[in-house]
């Protein structure tokens, strides 16, 4: 059981880690202005939904 319990805390804690490096990442192509802010905004959203994290936030 506690095992369980660890095994799914790391897996959400590595999806929260891996979405917030994609985002960050995103962010800084976004303020170079390498993508417009349509792509910028359908790219978080795609980030987001594949990670499936921060969407209580939104």
């Amino acid at each position: 059981m506690l095992g369980r319990i660890l095994t799914n805390n790391s897996q959400k804690t590595n999806r929260i880690i891996f979405a917030t490096i994609e985002l960050n990442q995103l962010k800084k192509i976004y303020d170079e202005n390498l993508i417009d802010k349509d792509k910028y905004c359908f790219l978080k959203d795609e980030i987001i939904k594949e990670y499936k994290v921060f969407s209580e936030m939104i």
